[in-house]
């Protein structure tokens, strides 16, 4: 997601913030990174990683204490990111949205997107619509495939097709399965 997003420096980088949960031995229990929202004078949620040893509640912790320190310090807003889910704010349903919807759950990773908003939702977000322009409906599969392809690291139409029928063999055998299941029953 190397388009929306920033990346981890070791070095540090000036241009971001980090914040570090340390544990009493000093080791490094988990960590985020903050990066500039420029022109509404505030900071987004770039990373956020964990040990998988570390004390449950510490990224929340972590989260808290970071927004504490940079509203302090002067932020206007401090964003958690974008947690992708369409239609947050219950707008209403297009047919546009409606197939958003299907690709996402298709070629996207809904399980993962699901936790990662109840996660950002815990935090009492205010949460704001983002929209895509676009000057002719014709030109949406393309819009489309070059978001995909912008998030995604391996987005090669083989890769996504064989994704896409790897999921869809999964759930017809499990259907088939329990249909034959249930066939022996009286």
């Amino acid at each position: 997601m190397g388009f929306s997003m920033g990346h981890f420096d070791p070095n540090g980088d000036e241009e971001q913030v980090y914040a570090l949960a340390v544990d009493g031995t000093n080791q490094v229990q988990a960590f985020v990174t903050f990066v500039p929202i420029y022109g509404r004078n505030g900071w987004g949620l770039d990373l956020m990683r964990r040990a998988k040893w570390a004390v449950p509640g510490t990224m929340e912790f972590l989260l808290a204490r970071s927004i504490e320190y940079l509203k302090r310090e002067g932020a206007d807003i401090v964003s958690l990111g974008l947690a992708p889910r369409s239609n947050v704010n219950d707008t209403d349903q297009t047919f546009l949205g409606t197939s958003i919807d299907f690709l996402t759950h298709r070629f996207g990773n809904p399980s993962k997107d699901r936790l990662l908003f109840a996660f950002k939702k815990k935090f009492q977000p205010c949460w704001e619509n983002r929209y895509l322009v676009y000057s002719n409906t014709l030109t949406l599969p393309k819009v489309g495939w070059a978001l995909y392809h912008a998030h995604q690291r391996d987005t090669s139409l083989h890769t996504a097709c064989y994704r896409f029928l790897k999921d869809w063999q999964a759930k017809y055998r499990g259907t088939r399965r329990s249909t034959a299941d249930l066939s022996g029953v009286p």
